[in-house]
């Protein structure tokens, strides 16, 4: 596997994943279903040490740094870094937001954690993630990442977040962090092409077609298709 390159903006075409949330997305515009988000409860943090490590985790990762356009084809654009010089440079900040003074900082914390979750995306400006570190006391921190779904899923966040992790512990103790070995978007993007057009696909197809053939149709006790949620619920429960 290549390194992924630092690079200014390149544009590139969507994966079929990419695709199916871009057109839920554009059905429901004011809806902040597809925006995710995850926060560790953490000690005590360098913050400066924490700003470094996600600017390099952003600069290596192209998908976090994607945003989307329709000229009669949907396309992404890769911006290019804080350490580029093309017009989509890039500077990940890491939201300072002190919440230690108010009566109860972790309900204040998932409160405004909540309030975010539910902003409403932009896929054609981006940037489709945001970092925040919500201080709740000296010793205690919220470490907020929140992202679109046409970025990331649930591997890649945690991928991302590993690399978050690893960078943070070496620049703490003082060393170079390893480079992170990825694919970038654009190996990505040829090889499901190479797929589509492949005798694979072909023969795939068809097997799901014999396997499916005469299925029954699917019931519900609905007459019709619930219409978009505005956004996820959130429960919290204790395991045993």
């Amino acid at each position: 596997m290549a390194l992924s390159e630092v690079r200014n903006d390149v544009r590139l075409p969507v994966t079929a994943a990419q695709l199916g949330v871009w057109v839920a997305q554009r059905l429901a515009p004011e809806s902040a279903l597809y925006q995710c988000a995850v926060h560790f409860d953490s000690g005590p943090l360098d913050i400066e040490v924490l700003r470094r490590s996600v600017a390099r985790a952003v600069a290596e990762t192209e998908a976090l740094r994607a945003r989307f356009g329709d000229d009669g084809e949907v396309f992404q654009v890769i911006s290019g870094t804080g350490t580029g010089t093309g017009t989509g440079a890039l500077e990940p900040p890491v939201d300072l937001i002190d919440l230690s003074a108010t009566p109860d900082p972790e309900a204040a914390a998932r409160a405004w954690m909540d309030e975010d979750l539910g902003t409403t995306p932009d896929l054609e400006a981006g940037p489709l993630f945001r970092h925040a570190l919500l201080v709740l006391s000296e010793s205690r921190h919220f470490f907020y990442l929140r992202y679109h779904h046409i970025v990331l899923d649930g591997f890649g966040q945690t991928r991302y977040l590993d690399r978050v992790a690893r960078v943070y512990s070496a620049l703490l103790a003082g060393e170079e962090p390893g480079p992170m070995r990825a694919r970038g978007l654009g190996a990505l993007v040829e090889e499901e092409s190479a797929y589509r057009e492949s005798a694979h696909h072909g023969s795939d197809r068809e097997f799901l077609l014999e396997r499916l053939a005469g299925a029954e149709e699917r019931q519900s006790l609905a007459d019709g298709t619930a219409g978009t949620a505005p956004r996820a619920l959130r429960l919290r429960t204790a395991l045993p």
